[in-house]
């Protein structure tokens, strides 16, 4: 299982002025004329693709779409995958990807009369094949919605909050066969520890992923700050937080 301790700083992550490039995409070129936002970019088949929220300043909706890119990293056109019927009638925000058992899984949050989080997987074509309404964690009962799934040794798990540490051991039906919560949340100092990207490789023995923090004061209003940690992928090896 994954543990967390408080914020460390990592000697071993790399500047940001050391990054060999930065690509801009144009939202023009992806669906909808409205605005895109919540970006999520995954590789499939040795493709590239980008899931996104486009939002309808027109009919106040939200759904998510999915491009795939080229080789620079640019929109192709008529590309677009638009995930229409099986969310009818919802405001659709951050959709996440996540692979298990080398199938594709989506999951994002929705707003149906409550809100809550929604796992759809695809077949090999993108297109959804199963969809799941995890009954688990308050699931559309709670105001958690920054829930992050990921695969480690052909086992699903959901790292259900950053800051009580809490993780759901899943079987492929997403249902929980087990649970760890740390004693005590987690300390950070700029706000509520929240989920953020999906975990990637980062060396043999962690994973990398960014999280974000929410910290509201009246004299300066809400604050969303960023911070990188890494999960270790062993029983007693806590993950540190830059």
């Amino acid at each position: 299982m994954l543990k967390t301790t408080s914020a460390t700083r990592l000697d071993h992550f790399p500047s940001v002025s050391e990054q060999r490039w930065c690509k801009d995409i144009d939202n023009k070129e992806l669906y909808g004329i409205s605005e895109k936002f919540n970006g999520a970019v995954f590789t499939l088949n040795d493709s590239v693709y980008i899931g996104y929220r486009t939002y309808s300043t027109r009919t106040g909706v939200s759904v998510i779409a999915i491009t795939k890119l080229d080789d620079s990293l640019n929109p192709i056109a008529d590309s677009h995958i638009v995930l229409h019927n099986i969310f009818p009638g919802t405001q659709i925000e951050d959709c996440r990807f996540f692979c298990h058992k080398g199938a594709l899984y989506m999951s994002c949050y929705q707003h149906k009369g409550r809100a809550g989080q929604v796992v759809v997987l695809f077949d090999k074509n993108i297109e959804p094949d199963a969809v799941f309404e995890p009954e688990f964690g308050d699931n559309y009962r709670s105001t958690q919605k920054n829930w992050i799934f990921f695969s480690h040794a052909d086992q699903l798990y959901c790292h259900h909050s950053l800051e009580t540490n809490r993780i759901f051991q899943l079987d492929d039906m997403l249902r929980p066969v087990g649970a760890y919560e740390s004693p005590q949340k987690i300390a950070f100092p700029y706000g509520t520890f929240r989920g953020g990207t999906n975990y990637v490789p980062f060396n043999d023995h962690e994973y990398l992923a960014i999280a974000h923090s929410s910290d509201y004061k009246p004299w300066t209003g809400r604050r969303y700050s960023m911070s990188a940690y890494t999960m270790r992928a062993k029983l007693g090896l806590p993950p540190a937080v830059c």
